[in-house]
């Protein structure tokens, strides 16, 4: 009892800290260490579930930017996942490289598998505090997923967390934005007639006041790593907010010229078609319908490119360019189905259409591979220029499987989409040629062919870890939608890459991240969706801003927030999504300069305002040093102790953090691939439906 005691004393004292310092043939190796509790649920072997204490022992020192992750006993992918997620959010607080530290993680536990994402809070407020030097509250406990833009996510046993929380002798206990309330299940024993029928029935629970009346432990929401950084600390972090200004000449300039000449196109095309369709005679041919339909088409088009107009005129550049494109997707379609109708045989025609169109799609795709761009802008229209080849690919293979069934008009559908994005294939490697010729923004300096294997192996990461986490929680609709394409996007970088499109490949695996991260933050309250999309949408204003400082115009960034902000009411989930991909574009855009991911400045970490008692930094003063080196030390002995007395009936329990709290973690099976036509319409095999949610990723179909 006596060693379980210290034990939990030991696991209950941040504030202690050791730095250490090796000398190298090189270089002097500094090393810092803090170790935290972190409650966790155990489950029993008879099914009920109890809160454990696990102790975690964070390490950094100066390195390359690797994260371990050592775990006693084993751990599976999500603790993995979790660790490097804390490492790299923990750097951006504190305004420290991330390549300039290794991480390391040890967690002790209760437990033969330690599994599920609750400990990453803790161990992003470990990093932070080590990396900025401020010692930590010894009576404050966490729990809480960490997701990539840096909110704390929802986890499971808020109730049995709590009380883990109160035996490790903390007085505060954070918990994720909106789990202050849980629901519970609870079972009642009824007898009638000398039976008895066991009924259940769930309440909710409001935790502040369940642990405040039952413990004396107060319960406070977070929302984000800044936040709970703040309490552990009492160091108020100063948060850094965006200008909000998307306006620049050069932007206006370029993408501003492009959407008016885009939109005078569309205008004649619409013009033209409409006089060829009165010359079809479509109803005196005894096709009435089919001529209805074409007119309603061309009634939407013309609707369309009204206010693509009205866009322009608000500078909404890119919403005018993606309202245009639509509309020519359609012009596409009505001039496939009067040319079709006037062949002498309508299938000898679209096939003879389908094998055009591949032809011309290999020569757009040689083009895009083979042009250099010399300016950072530039390589941002190329890049766009390769992802769009990419998904005329998969539009004509779509369209070749609906040949194959004998499905006309979802084969035409197809086929329209995929000419019209051949077309912007070539739209946008005239852009990246006139970006180069007027000399806009830094010259490209960074070697982008490592950026594009570096984003490849992030995106494999970010991917694996959703699924996993996204499995255990059994996350709905929306997460698994977003997923999936992260999926799709993953594979499409890989088969980039063997087409010879790097720079396509590198923006692709960026989607697939940016993707990944969506779905994760998608997880839990429906509530804090606005939320999230005002926070993704500052996160891209900020990158932009920093972009501009390193002397980058970064078009496609802007082009997206722009797209973006014309969503938000309509389709906040693809917002989001255009939101995060134009931070993370943008911010690859800085890297390829060379100076740096925070411009030229080269500062980019939080404000701080210290509390009025400064705290001395958690390295500082040898007696603290000594103290954690005994502590450190004294934690490896005492944990067989506090095992045995704390695991006594747990010997072949496994520990979870996640909403399942049971089971095995599941890897979900990735679904058939659903290829999306215009208007919110979404084609699994031959089928048509409509999505309830306005259509999931509208934006990526409706983007030129």
């Amino acid at each position: 009892m006596l060693v379980a005691l210290l034990f939990l004393v030991t696991a209950a004292s941040p504030a202690l800290a050791a730095e250490r310092q090796v000398e190298t043939d090189t270089s002097t190796i500094t090393t810092r260490t803090v170790v935290v509790p972190a409650p966790a649920v155990a489950e029993l072997p008879d099914g009920t579930l109890r809160g454990v204490t696990s102790v975690l022992e964070v390490t950094v020192r100066n390195g390359t930017g690797d994260v371990f992750m050592d775990t006693r006993p084993l751990a599976q992918l999500d603790m993995q996942g979790s660790a490097r997620l804390a490492a790299a959010t923990a750097a951006s607080i504190a305004g420290v490289p991330f390549d300039q530290h290794d991480h390391f993680v040890t967690m002790r536990a209760a437990a033969p598998i330690v599994g599920g994402p609750s400990a990453g809070g803790t161990m992003a407020v470990a990093f932070t505090a080590l990396l900025a030097g401020w010692p930590l509250r010894d009576d404050v406990l966490m729990t809480g997923m960490i997701n990539p833009d840096g909110t704390i996510g929802p986890v499971g046993g808020i109730l049995e967390k709590a009380e883990a929380a109160h035996e490790a002798g903390a007085s505060l206990f954070l918990v994720p934005e909106g789990q202050a309330i849980v629901v519970r299940q609870v079972h009642e024993v009824h007898e009638e007639g000398g039976f008895q029928e066991v009924r259940t029935r769930q309440e909710e629970v409001d935790v502040r006041q369940y642990a405040a009346d039952k413990w004396d432990l107060e319960v406070r929401e977070v929302a984000d790593v800044q936040a709970a950084v703040e309490n552990f600390t009492g160091v108020r972090i100063v948060r850094e907010t965006p200008k909000g200004d998307l306006d620049h000449p050069l932007f206006e300039e370029v993408m501003g010229e492009a959407s008016r000449d885009q939109l005078r196109d569309a205008r004649a095309e619409l013009a033209r078609v409409e006089t060829e369709l009165d010359a079809a005679g479509l109803a005196e041919a005894g096709r009435p319908q089919t001529e209805e339909s074409l007119r309603g088409l061309l009634d939407r088009v013309r609707t369309r490119l009204d206010r693509a107009d009205a866009a322009v005129g608000e500078k909404g550049f890119y919403t005018a360019s993606s309202l245009v494109f639509q509309s020519r997707i359609d012009l596409r379609k009505a001039d496939i189905v009067l040319r079709a109708f006037a062949a002498d045989d309508q299938s000898t025609f679209l096939i003879g259409f389908r094998d055009t169109l591949e032809a011309e799609l290999e020569e757009a795709r040689k083009e895009a591979a083979d042009t250099t761009p010399q300016t950072v802008t530039g390589l941002e229209a190329v890049g766009a220029a390769q992802v769009r080849v990419m998904e005329a690919k998969d539009l004509l293979a779509a369209a070749d499987g609906a040949l194959e069934a004998g499905d006309v008009p979802d084969a035409i559908d197809r086929l329209a989409f995929a000419e019209e994005r051949r077309r912007s294939v070539v739209w946008w490697l005239g852009l990246a040629e006139e970006l180069d010729e007027i000399g806009a923004g830094a010259t490209l300096e960074a070697p982008p062919d490592r950026l594009a294997r570096d984003t490849l192996t992030a995106a494999l990461q970010a991917v694996g870890y959703a699924e996993v986490l996204i499995g255990q929680t059994g996350a709905g609709t929306l997460s698994s939608a977003l997923l999936a394409e992260a999926g799709q996007d993953l594979e499409s970088a890989l088969e980039a890459g063997r087409l010879g499109l790097q720079v396509g490949s590198m923006y692709l695996s960026l989607e697939a991240q940016v993707g990944a991260h969506a779905a994760l933050s998608l997880v839990g309250s429906d509530a804090l969706l606005a939320d999230r999309v005002e926070r993704s949408r500052d996160r891209a204003l900020l990158e932009i801003e920093r972009s501009r400082g390193a002397g980058v115009e970064p078009v496609l960034a802007v082009s997206y927030v722009d797209f973006a902000s014309s969503l938000v009411d309509s389709s906040p989930v693809d917002a989001l999504v255009l939101y995060g991909f134009a931070a993370t574009v943008a911010r690859t855009s800085t890297l390829l300069t060379g100076v740096g991911p925070c411009g030229l400045s080269g500062d980019c970490g939080a404000q701080v305002v210290l509390p009025e008692n400064e705290p001395e930094p958690l390295w500082s003063g040898p007696e603290a040093a000594v103290v954690a080196v005994g502590m450190i030390a004294f934690v490896g002995g005492a944990t067989a102790g506090v095992l045995a007395v704390r695991g006594r009936d747990a010997d072949r329990t496994t520990q979870h953090d996640s909403h399942s709290a049971t089971g095995p973690v599941v890897r979900p099976l990735r679904p058939r691939r659903m290829v999306a036509l215009p208007e919110g319409r979404h084609h699994n095999g031959a089928a048509t439906q409509r999505t309830h949610q306005g259509a999931i990723l509208a934006g990526r179909r409706a983007r030129p």
